[in-house]
Parts: C-alpha cells; structure tokens; sequence
C-alpha cells in the first residue's frame, strides 16, 4: 500500500516539474508545434486536475463521515484561499461523477471537459428524482457526449434527453419550464457590483426578451452616435430601466407596485465641499459608490440630515426634495425633451448646473432637466454644462474644448400653438 508520504513526494515532484516547465518556457522561444503540443499536453493536465480534486473531495468527505477529519467544505476550501463560489462548484462535479458512473471513469481518465460537469450539474439539479433515475439510464451517452463535444453542443444534447424523458413521462418540457422559474439579484464578491440572475420559461422569456429589446433600441436611438458606451453597457442599463420604471408606476386600486428607492449615506463636508480623506459615500447595504455618482444623486433626491452625537444619540431632520413639484413643473412648461439629446422626460433628471455639492442652490436658474446618460457623463467623464440667464447652454468636452451650444428653450404651450414667444412669461418659467 502506497504511504502519505509517498503521495506528497508525487505530488510535489509533479508541482516542481510544473514549475521547472513555466520557468524555462519564459525565457526561451519554442517552435509553433511545439507550443501546440504543450498547450493540448496543459489541457489534459488541467483536466486531470479536476479528477484529482474530485477523488481528494471523496477522501474528505469519507473522513468527515467517520469523524476523523474535518468537514471536507474546510478542507477544501484551503484555510479559506478558496472561494465558496469554487467549493460550490466542486461539490456539483463531485456529485455528478457519483451520480453517472461511466462519466466519472471519463473524468477520471482525464478526458471530460470540466464545463461539461458544470452543465450536467446543473440541469439534473432541477431535475425530479424520477427524472433523473431516467436521465442515469443514459450514462454511456452522457460520457460519449461528454468528452467529445464542446460545452455549447454538449448543453443542447442533455436539454434533448431531459426533454425527452419529460415528454415519455407526460410532461411537457415547457410545464417543467415553469416550475424551474427563479430570479435573484445579490451583492458580487468584490463587494462593488450587483449581479441578476433570472430563468424563465419560454413564455415569460419571450416577452422578457422583447421587452429589454425594444428598450435597448430606444436607449441606443436616444444616445446617438459618440456616446461611447459599449453595447453590454446599455444592455445593462435598458434592463434597469425597465425594472426601475416598472417599479416607480404609480400605485393605483389595480396597481400596487412598490417605489424603487435607493439610500445613501454620506457626511457632510462630502456633500457639500466634495471628497476628502475619510469620505462615507455607501448605500445602506455598505456597497461604496463615487463622488461624481454622488453628485448625480444629490441633484434629484430627498435629502435627510443624520446627527449623531458622542453619547450614541441620533437625531433625523425631516426630509426635503431637491428639486419641489413646482420647480419640475416649471421645468416642465419649458422642455418636453431633454435639450441635449432629445431624450423623454422618462429618461430625464434634474440637474443643478452649479453641483448642489459645490454649494450650487436648488432654484429654477440652477435647473436643468437632462437625460440620465449625460448626467452621467457631466458628473463622472468630465463633461461640463454652462448655462446663461437666457438658458443659452454650453457644452463642452473632457479636454475643455467647446462641443455645443443650445439655443434657450421655447416653452411648450407657446411651440405646440405656434405663437411667438412672450419674453414676459418666459422670465417667469426661467
């Protein structure tokens, strides 16, 4: 029988020939076969590799069970060096090799792509008991398909056999669809972003799809060209539109949806002087968010001052908005568009020219109503927006170059009856 110690000597031997390998092909030129022999030679190691981490996770686990050994998560998780994202995953894997036996061999062997495993785990997991004795009865398919495909391909083959198994069973494939249904959103392990995770059935999918579609081409209409955001980018934000703005329809007797609020807390030398050393600028959930975020924020919010005081007293004020029901109806009466872009009042916020958090006051000769991608770029890429006592605006470019100049604003009922413009009552809007 092979010693411990024997097993740490291979091991070792094969980390520093791994090593040895590294350290001599980085300073050396090899030829382009080579290269390609070397790169199929990593892949079949990387794939054993994950058949040896499966193997040492069985071990674990068996020691675990007998009570001489901790619980295999802490083993393998490597004094925490180890993501539970990475542990989680492993787990599946090993599941699965325990589940189709002849996959496990091909694992074993080193020839199963890890994806592959991934996939498996991932569609029997929503599988029945039943479903899956059946989905078993495929084994030798499974492996076959599993190291000759790719993950795509290899995907679509276990859909075809859930589905079939469904459709032998009574089941349609859609009606299994739907009670697989699940939607999340969760903080992303490096604590800065959000992630969304939704599976729908082909119905709720379809209209999913081309709802977030439609939105994407009015988003990429309304920028225009030289936005400079990626496609992903407004991807993202299209599908935040519409969650938002179906989040914030107003409540009616049909209509119960909740509002969509976001909290920040910051201190007040931040807000009104802008960042400094010890800045707090975080969402109540302890996620940290820019300056310049902050500053699009402050110019359409309801503000709360917080007083906190050395004995552990705390005292609120009351609320108020930034911008009053008036002043937006004023605004209003002048713009039906944002004078940017062109962009609806749906996708417009109110902006102070003179940043609330530079000491710019919250009155209608500080008010712009702008679309949110160019509040974006003025608060966080360094655009920056003038604007005359006429409402003659300037904008001009990161670099400090001038980009354009918007004529002042025709006041709505005054452009839709085609009258001449009263300076009067536009003194009064203004």
């Amino acid at each position: 029988m092979t010693k411990s110690a024997d097993f740490e000597q291979q091991s070792k031997r094969v980390s520093d020939g791994l090593v040895a390998l590294l350290s001599g092909l980085a300073s050396a030129d090899p030829e382009p076969g080579v290269v390609a022999a070397l790169v199929a030679d990593a892949r079949l190691q990387q794939r054993q590799l994950v058949a040896l981490l499966i193997c040492l996770q069985s071990k674990a686990a068996a020691h675990a069970s007998a009570g001489v050994g901790p619980p295999v998560e802490e083993v393998m998780q490597d004094g925490r060096s180890v993501s539970d994202v990475t542990v989680f995953r492993d787990r599946m894997r090993a599941q699965v090799v325990d589940t189709f036996p002849q996959v496990g061999e091909a694992v074993a062997a080193g020839e199963v792509f890890p994806e592959n495993l991934d996939v498996l785990a991932r569609i029997t997991g929503r599988m029945t008991d039943d479903e899956v004795a059946s989905m078993i009865e495929r084994d030798g398919d499974l492996a076959s398909a599993a190291v000759r495909l790719g993950v795509d391909s290899f995907r679509k083959k276990v859909q075809r056999f859930r589905n079939k198994i469904r459709d032998d069973s009574g089941a349609t494939a859609q009606e299994q669809a739907r009670l697989e249904e699940c939607a999340s959103v969760s903080v992303s392990r490096d604590n800065q972003t959000h992630r969304v995770h939704a599976i729908f059935d082909t119905m709720h999918g379809t209209a999913v799809a081309n709802a977030h579609r439609l939105e994407y081409r009015r988003l990429c209409d309304d920028l225009g060209s030289g936005h400079g955001l990626t496609a992903d980018q407004i991807s993202a934000q299209a599908l935040h539109d519409l969650i938002v703005r179906g989040g914030n329809t107003p409540a009616t007797e049909t209509n119960n949806r909740p509002t969509v609020m976001l909290q920040v807390i910051t201190d007040g030398q931040t807000l009104a002087h802008g960042p400094h050393e010890n800045s707090i600028i975080e969402t109540t959930d302890g996620l940290p968010i820019s300056p310049g975020t902050l500053g699009q924020i402050a110019c359409d919010c309801v503000i709360s001052r917080i007083e906190s005081l050395p004995d552990g007293d705390v005292n609120a004020s009351r609320s108020s908005r930034t911008a009053t029901p008036a002043q937006r109806a004023a605004l209003r009466a002048l713009y039906d568009c944002c004078p940017i872009s062109g962009a609806r009042w749906s996708q417009m916020e109110v902006h102070h020219v003179h940043f609330q958090s530079q000491g710019g006051e919250t009155k209608l000769s500080n008010l712009i109503p702008i679309s949110r991608r160019w509040h974006h770029l003025i608060h966080d890429a360094g655009w920056t927006l003038q604007m005359d006592a006429d409402r003659t605006l300037h904008l001009s470019r990161p670099d400090g170059t001038h980009h354009q100049t918007i004529a002042p604003p025709v006041p709505v009922l005054h452009r839709r009856d085609n009258d001449s413009v009263d300076p009067d009552s536009h003194a009064l809007a203004a």
